[in-house]
């Protein structure tokens, strides 16, 4: 590792054009798609053939096989209404208008039959190519809403439209401006049903070239369909950490986003997903575009209100792991953090974490590390105090409701922090002349206390300690201990502060997940506590390229400020 000053003025990295452009993956082909291990995750899911003779709840497979059939005769009118026929048989919902297919009759089950059985079809996707592909416009509107109703919650399906080959390129085609609307408002539906899931389709929709371009225009339609459908998929893609980086990249929160979440006259629903989204790309960065809509912090509290308590909010019930996720981002930020505190985020939070449910999933958590990152807010802290939120962490932490572990680990963590834990000082007598060679600090035992982020070349962290162990150096990290302190073990604060405090010198290995987690700030503000009282040292070692004092985006926050015009080390891979 090589010293490099905040205040030099020779780069530790190269300009970089755009955010985040040197994280950001290689586009993926459909060739990768196609030979990857990730569709045989999903080969049994939905596959339930029906074979000839049909089942009591889907309709026959002949019947399915003639549709198909149909699809390929060319003839427009028998396209159509092919088209139609399969749309009917395989909507999620009570179709608005009956068609007749053979006498079958409409049910939610055998629509969900329905769709595994057509997926099965050979030459099914070789046939909406086709069509695709013509002048047809009702044609291809048609074969759109058949196709996104296919790809509503099965996975199969979804796996087959993404890796044949053209396909995708083919829809993307048509969400141009120069398509009627109606054929732009179903390709946007099939890529809707299809980001709605897996992850691995996210990044696939996401990297597809000319992707970017597509997403602005959609979010700036003059279509009021086309602009939530085109917001909902970045909303949904924006929650995969594969996907962000091409989002982000190609400035869609900037570009797409923030004259939707701006506008006067969109509908509200609208203007909160758009805020959703812009708070999973960049809720966490002191400067972003969330500052030109503080209203709609308020909106998306409000929205987590409602969807705890599972009521509508502007016309939708919204998904409780929809909107925790967006809000932890935001309360990672300080500049976000006090907005949302301002507009009552703790009360709903507390009200959350108490009212524990099996159906939240990691929901519960996720409040709880939020109220985390809210208490190095002082109005936060006093918040909590008076809200009774001690007596509702102990709840947390010795009922057994069904809590994860990690939620149990996160309340105790809260405890130490509402506790004192926040207001680590050190008692006068114990401050050290630097000039005193003979100091407390020259003659006590120590070690080297390692703080990182597990998220961040965790490797890298390691190989270093084992490299000094060898020199007999100790060293502290928290999955081993040093000769001092013994290892972290579940929720260990008080671990984590002896460790600080028998450290002569304490290794800060900095990045954006470092500056994201309250224990990695908890650990970082003891140890600057204890520099300033000159009982230890602090040694930066930057560990992303992109993410330095001086890279264009650079260190920020509270961990900016505290690196301040530091020596730094470069922590990243040659």
């Amino acid at each position: 590792m090589s010293p490099m000053s905040s205040g030099s003025a020779s780069g530790s990295t190269s300009p970089r054009g755009r955010m985040m452009s040197s994280r950001l993956q290689p586009r993926v082909s459909m060739l990768d798609w196609y030979t990857s291990d990730v569709c045989s995750i999903y080969e049994d899911d939905a596959r339930e053939s029906n074979g000839p003779g049909g089942n009591s709840l889907g309709c026959d497979f002949d019947i399915v096989a003639e549709v198909v059939q149909m699809l390929a005769s060319g003839n427009q009118d028998d396209v159509h209404r092919a088209a139609a026929q399969m749309e009917y048989l395989v909507s999620s919902s009570q179709p608005k208008e009956d068609v007749d297919v053979w006498g079958w009759e409409w049910t939610a089950a055998g629509a969900k039959e329905n769709r595994s059985t057509f997926g099965n079809q050979a030459g099914l996707w070789d046939n909406f190519l086709s069509i695709i592909e013509t002048n047809d416009s009702v044609g291809q509107a048609m074969v759109c809403g058949a196709m996104s109703k296919l790809g509503f919650r099965n996975a199969y399906n979804v796996v087959n439209m993404m890796k044949h080959p053209g396909l995708l390129s083919a829809l993307v085609q048509l969400l141009d401006e120069g398509n009627p609307i109606k054929v732009q408002k179903q390709a946007w539906r099939v890529l809707h049903n299809c980001c709605s899931g897996i992850d691995e389709v996210k990044v696939i929709i996401c990297g597809h070239e000319g992707m970017d371009e597509r997403f602005v225009s959609g979010c700036l339609s003059q279509d009021e369909e086309v602009r939530r459908r085109a917001v909902s998929v970045i909303m949904h893609a924006s929650s995969t950490d594969a996907a962000k980086p091409y989002l982000v990249n190609s400035k869609i929160p900037e570009t797409a986003l923030e004259p939707v979440m701006n506008s006067d006259t969109e509908e509200l629903a609208t203007r909160i997903r758009a805020t959703l989204a812009s708070a999973n790309m960049c809720g966490r960065e002191e400067r972003s575009i969330l500052s030109t809509a503080p209203a709609m912090l308020k909106e998306i509290v409000m929205v987590t209100n409602s969807a705890l308590e599972e009521t509508e909010y502007s016309g939708i019930k919204w998904s409780l792991a929809g909107v925790m996720l967006p809000l932890f981002n935001l309360s990672v930020s300080d500049t976000n953090k006090k907005a949302l505190i301002e507009i009552g985020c703790v009360a709903v939070l507390l009200s959350l974490v108490m009212n524990f449910k099996a159906s939240m999933g990691n929901s519960h958590e996720l409040a709880l590390r939020t109220l985390a990152n809210l208490t190095f807010d002082p109005m936060a802290t006093e918040q909590m105090i008076n809200q009774n939120a001690l007596a509702i962490l102990e709840d947390i932490v010795q009922q057994n409701k069904g809590e994860s572990l990690k939620s149990k680990q996160v309340a105790q963590d809260l405890i130490f922090m509402l506790t004192g834990g926040q207001n680590l000082e050190i008692p006068q007598q114990m401050t050290v002349d630097n000039s005193d060679s003979n100091s407390t600090q020259s003659l006590r035992q120590s070690h080297i206390m390692f703080s990182y982020s597990w998220l961040e070349k965790k490797r890298n962290v390691i190989l270093l300690a084992d490299m000094l162990r060898k020199r007999g150096i100790d060293v502290w990290r928290d999955e081993e201990g040093s000769r001092l302190v013994k290892k972290m073990s579940g929720s260990s604060m008080d671990i984590m502060a002896e460790a600080i405090e028998s450290a002569e010198f304490v290794v800060m290995f900095v990045s954006r997940a470092y500056r994201d987690s309250y224990n990695c700030k908890l650990e970082g503000k003891y140890a600057q506590i204890r520099e300033r009282a000159g009982l230890a040292t602090i040694i930066y070692v930057m560990m992303e390229q992109d993410y330095t004092p001086q890279s264009e985006n650079s260190v920020d926050g509270w961990l900016g400020m505290m690196i301040g015009d530091s020596i730094w080390y470069t922590g990243w891979d040659p």
